[in-house]
């Protein structure tokens, strides 16, 4: 558009030790079910299609990485995109990555709660209720942003 031309992104695959990756599911799969099991139960919505598909999704990420961490020998196959957003904030970060990406993380999470806080019309005396009830129901994303970091950056090593 008005002359720029679009890189062509590659593919590149590589080998890589499947350890790391299951020791990084495992580390953020569990905290990550224990808090969605307690805002679960504050919420009881037990029964909701979309909580039991969670539950499903966090135990083949928590039963997978177990798998690749404890029991699954010799090298697995990676694809990386080449010119990629997360490529090229690993390219140009290096060890950094991983703190800027919580910190961003951090930041899309805070503007998320004072986005669904302000959403919801709440009065001024009961907002700060409000900001903390939403930040505590959804801290389980928090985890989430903060394991797509570590997994994407665990993918570039």
């Amino acid at each position: 558009m008005f002359g720029k031309r679009k890189k062509q992104k590659k593919l590149v695959w590589f080998s890589c030790d499947p350890k790391l990756s299951g020791r990084v599911d495992v580390l953020f799969g569990v905290p990550i079910g224990v808090l969605f099991t307690l805002r679960c139960l504050e919420l009881g919505e037990w029964t909701n299609f979309g909580t039991m598909l969670s539950f499903v999704y966090l135990a083949v990420i928590i039963f997978g990485g177990l798998y690749r961490w404890l029991f699954r020998r010799g090298a697995v196959e990676r694809t990386v995109v080449i010119g990629g957003f997360a490529q090229s904030m690993y390219r140009r970060l290096g060890r950094l990555y991983v703190p800027v990406g919580f910190a961003a993380s951090v930041v899309g999470f805070a503007a998320l709660v004072l986005g669904l806080s302000l959403i919801t019309g709440i009065e001024d005396d009961t907002f700060r209720g409000t900001v903390s009830h939403i930040s505590v129901s959804l801290a389980w994303m928090l985890l989430v942003l903060l394991y797509r970091v570590v997994s994407g950056y665990v993918g570039f090593l």
